[in-house]
């Protein structure tokens, strides 16, 4: 028998967009025989929940959208297009997105193709905390940490001094914003600030280690 084999193509692999912009997520589809009567669903991959929901199908001319993403979709309805546009994206959007498209033979003519969506946002207002006693000859950790940030942030700590930052850094790793300090003598008592920052801008959080 003839079968008639769709293959679906998606030129943009990566989509980067800022929080509440559009994504637009192009994927098109050729097949051996005539394209009407695909079926089309979009599934999303949560970078964060690590769930996977079915957000978009289209099939005899109609077309659904789910969940969270219900009112947020526009489509291209033309035979060979099953690109999707999706409203106001938000942190929790990114992940990675499905096009799959059956031909209407149901004749194992099936393909998909992803295309992995950063929702990109500034560092939330970073979380601070001392772990540790603050007091002459204790040993402690300055940690700081955002809950939302993308590309994720980079810490740095600083000592407030009067109206001025002194960067310290002997024992930080800017990865994960902790910062080691071996014992603290009266000279490092005071008020430190952490800066959490992204291409997108920086949030701030500060510690009072006035020393007991």
């Amino acid at each position: 028998g003839h079968t008639s084999g769709v293959v679906v193509t998606v030129p943009e692999k990566t989509v980067n967009v800022t929080t509440g912009g559009n994504a637009t997520l192009l994927c098109t589809y050729t097949s051996s025989g005539p394209l009407g009567n695909f079926f089309i669903q979009w599934s999303f991959y949560s970078a964060k929940e690590s769930q996977l929901h079915t957000i978009y199908y289209y099939s005899g001319g109609q077309s659904y959208s789910y969940g969270a993403f219900k009112n947020r979709i526009t489509a291209s309805t033309s035979p060979g297009n099953a690109s999707i546009t999706i409203s106001n994206m938000q942190p929790s959007d990114t992940g990675s997105y499905t096009c799959e498209v059956f031909s209407p033979q149901g004749d194992a003519g099936q393909s998909q193709k992803s295309v992995i969506v950063n929702v990109l946002v500034k560092p939330s207002k970073p979380f601070c905390k001392v772990e540790g006693t603050p007091e002459k000859g204790h040993l402690i950790y300055l940690l700081c940490n955002c809950e939302e940030g993308l590309p994720r942030p980079t810490y740095h700590w600083y000592k407030v001094d009067e109206n001025t930052l002194k960067p310290v850094t002997e024992q930080l790793n800017p990865n994960s914003g902790i910062l080691y300090i071996g014992n603290l003598t009266t000279f490092e008592t005071g008020y430190y600030r952490c800066i959490a920052s992204n291409l997108l801008g920086n949030s701030t959080c500060e510690l009072d280690l006035t020393a007991k």
